[in-house]
């Protein structure tokens, strides 16, 4: 029947499911992220190149070699890693909503969120059928320092928010969940 469905209890309806937009995702952060991690790349470059005019030290020491291996390891990840690690992620999560909760599996690990508890909902983007996010809670951090925390967030699909990321016909899914809640959607 359904990827969700070893997790309903008895009686239990399931009204929608979905799954993250499975693309490659850019962020509003990618602006620094990139030229960032292009430099400490280059950076790496000088590191493991030698220079033509100098001649190539025989005899390199092991520290320096596990240095160099780290150093070019998180700049593959920065690099190009990170995408690849988001899109790997967000092809493992999968969403429901049924008349009780809010189920996000991402991989092994399972979110219920009974539709009684959600006091904080927020709807970004969804608007005319396409494609948006529900946040459940407000964001981690303060205000002051929420800048900082969306410029610094590598790979999206990791953050601890519990939310439908990305998904289709986001409006309908949130008038969906006012509903089971009890609650009248907003106009249009």
């Amino acid at each position: 029947m359904s990827e969700i469905s070893g997790y309903l209890t008895p009686g239990e309806r399931v009204i929608w499911e979905g799954r993250p937009w499975r693309g490659l995702r850019l962020v509003w952060g990618d602006l620094f992220l990139i030229p960032f991690s292009l430099m400490w790349c280059g950076l790496a470059l000088i590191f493991f190149v030698p220079s033509r005019q100098e001649p190539i030290e025989p005899t390199i020491s092991a520290s320096w070699i596990v240095i160099g291996l780290a150093l070019l390891g998180v700049v593959a990840y920065l690099t190009v890693g990170r995408f690849l690690h988001d899109i790997w992620i967000r092809s493992r999560t999968r969403y429901a909503l049924t008349d009780r909760r809010v189920l996000i599996r991402r991989g092994r690990n399972l979110t219920s969120l009974t539709l009684d508890g959600v006091t904080y909902l927020d709807l970004a983007g969804g608007r005319g059928g396409g494609r948006g996010s529900i946040t459940f809670s407000p964001p981690y951090g303060t205000p002051g320092f929420l800048w900082f925390y969306e410029l610094m967030m590598w790979v999206p699909s990791l953050d601890r928010t519990p939310q439908l990321y990305r998904i289709e016909r986001a409006r309908w899914v949130f008038d969906q969940i006012l509903i089971a809640k009890g609650e009248t959607p907003p106009p249009s």
